[in-house]
């Protein structure tokens, strides 16, 4: 980002109007041209994500797909998870499924009061890796 980007950042944190930020910075740029600027360097800008610890331009895909996933499920019976467990139980470790399996962890043990003995048994994992998903992930 150069300098008179930051320059017309600074300003539009200040609270000024493009019409005031124009005059400011320089008497040939437009007020839609700072407008442009503007967007241009927001759409550039990076956030960070602490939770997941990963940089992101407009929202953490970690993040959206743990809620995308959350919201499918959250008002689903045991009996209507079966389908889903069933597809967790595999040795499946991408990205993806490993954030739904932990998801699925929380939600069995949490809302539907299971121990971690009797979710290892139903997503045919020990008891001690259930254990470790779900002391390791309280932020979910």
């Amino acid at each position: 980002m150069n300098r008179r980007t930051k320059k017309i950042l600074k300003l539009k944190e200040q609270k000024y109007t493009l019409e005031e930020i124009s005059n400011m910075v320089s008497p040939v740029l437009t007020p839609e041209r700072i407008r442009q600027i503007i967007n241009k360097a927001n759409e550039d800008s990076l956030s960070f994500c602490i939770k997941h610890k990963i940089a992101f331009k407009k929202s953490c895909p970690i993040c959206n797909l743990e809620k995308t996933y959350y919201l499918s499920i959250k008002n689903l019976s045991f009996e209507e998870l079966s389908d889903e467990i069933e597809r967790l139980s595999k040795y499946d470790r991408t990205k993806e499924t490993v954030l739904q399996r932990d998801i699925l962890i929380r939600r069995l043990r949490d809302d539907f009061g299971f121990s971690f003995n009797k979710i290892g048994k139903i997503l045919q994992r020990d008891h001690t890796t259930i254990l470790w998903i779900y002391h390791s992930k309280k932020n979910i």
